[in-house]
């Protein structure tokens, strides 16, 4: 249990989003659970334009995206409506998955929960966190199945073996050895990149071919990483089943479903024989 705060906060995101799970992980990690009261919103980003909720947009975030944490510096009085939520004159609002990791484990100062004051650790954190932006899940997921996919899952690979040697590296390096990026200690290197394998290993398979995105063979520090991570409660307490993401990707968001496809076919046709008629 963490230690009494002057402030209290409000988590907005969405289970859907590896961005939002991010930061619902980084409550549970750094013990604020007690101290945050969380809202399921839209998703909104450039893949969901027009799934957020006005009010959201309007009060909260003109961004369009998720997560957001807003910041009281007293105890947030409780509404019985979304909508009605706003930002105090004595509050903030931060955006940004990382930045929001970072500020949760700011605020326990007992070397920082998840990002550690060690500048030779933080630096091994920063540079894990650079390497595995380069990991293309999402471009991987909607290319167009054959060569146009394989290119970009090509790329994936890539960036995966990159981030598996600057792991590997900052593990062997390990005060006390363990499965995580600084060895025994679990870190935002780690809960960052959680999320995206957990998502995108259901999603890749599914979408992709069958692609492999937890591969004991080419990226074996990794997958034992996401393997000792799920046995963590911030991973129990927000992981979804399968089922869940590739049900909503398939029925929502895939370009290519059999749906999709066959509505799309069922337009063109009609596009066609209208303009035969002409």
């Amino acid at each position: 249990m963490a230690a009494p705060i002057p402030q209290s906060f409000h988590l907005f995101g969405h289970a859907l989003c590896p961005f939002s799970n991010r930061a619902t992980m980084a409550v549970i990690e750094t013990g604020l659970s007690p101290f945050v009261t969380y809202t399921h919103t839209g998703l909104g980003g450039w893949l969901h334009k027009g799934d957020m909720s006005a009010w959201y947009i309007a009060n909260i975030n003109p961004g369009e995206f998720v997560p957001a944490l807003l910041e009281h510096s007293s105890p947030l009085v409780k509404v019985k409506k979304p909508e009605e939520i706003r930002v105090p004159k004595d509050g903030r609002v931060i955006l940004e998955s990382l930045d929001i990791c970072k500020y949760l484990s700011s605020i326990q100062q007992q070397d920082q929960v998840l990002y550690p004051v060690d500048p030779e650790l933080r630096a091994q954190v920063d540079a894990f966190l650079k390497a595995t932006d380069d990991l293309n899940f999402y471009t991987s997921l909607s290319a167009k199945p054959g060569e146009e996919q394989q290119k970009e899952l090509e790329k994936t690979s890539a960036a995966l073996i990159a981030a598996e040697a600057v792991f590997a590296k900052s593990n062997a390096a390990a005060a006390v050895p363990g499965p995580f990026l600084l060895g025994a200690r679990y870190s935002l290197g780690d809960l960052a990149l959680v999320p995206f394998l957990e998502r995108f290993r259901s999603l890749l398979g599914k979408f992709a071919d069958g692609f492999v995105v937890l591969d004991e063979k080419r990226w074996p520090k990794i997958t034992a990483m996401f393997a000792a991570a799920t046995t963590r409660p911030s991973y129990l307490a927000t992981a979804q089943p399968a089922s869940y993401y590739i049900e909503y990707y398939d029925h929502a968001l895939y370009p290519y479903s059999e749906a999709r496809l066959a509505a799309i076919a069922a337009y063109e046709a009609a596009e066609a024989a209208a303009a035969a008629a002409k």
